[in-house]
């Protein structure tokens, strides 16, 4: 442990990750304080919190729906209610986000269910990366041993970058047809938020 600038910069690789898109691994500057006050009034503030209390209750209603018809039905059934849990906060998240669900019995239609397909391999491997071994982070002086894990972890980014940026389009697309039309009944997200930001505040 080192508390020396230049001595970490010396003793770590040059990039922890593919990218620096992930806020705890940016350098300190005006991009990570603008990124962090983003977060704080966007993302974390009580008034978003509770704009989003609807999608908490319906997620909790319909896990607890599934319970229940599980343990209603004759051949009774295995509940492992940490996994439910899992999903129901993944879930949670990512109908906050971008007004899907990815796991469970409700996914949607067949376009969907392929979608979430595709988002849960990306996770599954991402859990298997994170628990690979590469030397080259431990010891700079061995990143030479190639053990194949950062090519992997940099196909990774690419597969998760190309499919959250299918979802930044295609809600692009709803939000435009909808702007030219009559049709105001389009759920409000957390995606709409930012996505309005990137058009009034550019540099942020």
């Amino acid at each position: 442990m080192t508390s020396s600038s230049p001595t970490a910069h010396a003793c770590l690789p040059e990039n922890t990750s593919t990218t620096t898109t992930q806020l705890p691994l940016w350098r300190y500057g005006d991009h990570w304080r603008n990124f962090l006050r983003l977060m704080i009034v966007e993302i974390f503030s009580s008034s978003r919190v509770a704009m989003f209390s609807s999608v908490r209750r319906g997620e909790v209603r319909l896990l607890l729906n599934q319970i229940m018809k599980s343990s209603c039905a004759k051949n009774m059934t295995k509940i492992e209610l940490k996994t439910k849990f899992m999903e129901l906060s993944f879930n949670v998240m990512t109908m906050k986000v971008v007004g899907k669900r990815y796991y469970g019995e409700d996914v949607g239609d067949v376009g969907e269910a392929e979608e979430a397909k595709k988002l849960r391999e990306v996770i599954r491997d991402a859990v298997d990366i994170s628990g690979s071994t590469n030397m080259g982070d431990f010891l700079p002086v061995l990143q030479w041993i190639d053990l194949g894990v950062e090519k992997k972890m940099a196909g990774l980014m690419t597969k998760l970058d190309k499919f959250l940026q299918g979802l930044v389009n295609e809600r692009r697309v709803i939000l435009s047809s909808t702007n030219c039309s009559s049709d105001k009944g389009v759920k409000k997200l957390m995606i709409d938020n930012l996505l309005s930001m990137q058009e009034t505040q550019p540099q942020v």
